[in-house]
């Protein structure tokens, strides 16, 4: 006697074309119930991963480090390349929106070189905000509230100098 999974493909490859058939009639009948059903499944599905793998690395944080050892030794350079990659555009495209909103020229000297340009917080605030958000951060926020009352360009020089005379520029005092 055959086993039914022998009887059950002699059976398709006997009706293959008829079991097609109405697979593909089923499909157009109820196409947008099998898409939305399709959707919910791997959207559930993503969520459930998410979740088993918050899980797993918070219950074996010496594994994850592991395999993050391993990784990075096994793709260190191509990690580094990338993300320096990344980072540099980044900043180039934080730097130009920037200038775009505060123009390209130090507000006291005049120095127009982008290379010696950087962002100047005017009330003397820009450690506390960097201790609370990051250089990005800051970048952020001024590109977000282009407010030319907190927010100036300063070159590095004028900056430093502002700094170090108590929020004065040298040029100024």
């Amino acid at each position: 006697m055959a086993s039914s999974k022998e009887y059950d493909r002699r059976y398709y490859l006997a009706n293959k074309e008829r079991i097609s058939q109405r697979m593909k009639q089923y499909y157009l009948e109820n196409k947008e119930k099998i898409i939305q059903r399709t959707k919910q499944y791997h959207l559930e599905n993503r969520i459930r991963i998410c979740q088993y793998k918050k899980q797993d690395r918070q219950n074996h944080p010496d594994k994850v480090r592991k395999w993050g050892q391993v990784r990075y030794l096994k793709h260190g350079e191509k990690m580094l390349a990338k993300s320096k990659g990344r980072y540099a555009q980044a900043s180039k495209a934080l730097y130009d929106q920037f200038f775009q909103i505060y123009g390209d020229k130090c507000a006291c000297c005049g120095e127009s070189n982008r290379q010696f340009l950087t962002l100047d917080h005017i009330n003397n605030n820009g450690v506390a905000e960097r201790k609370a958000i990051n250089w990005f951060g800051c970048m952020r926020k001024a590109i977000r509230e282009s407010d030319k009352t907190q927010y100036q360009v300063l070159c590095y020089n004028c900056n430093y100098g502002k700094r170090r005379n108590k929020g004065i520029c040298p040029h100024k005092s």
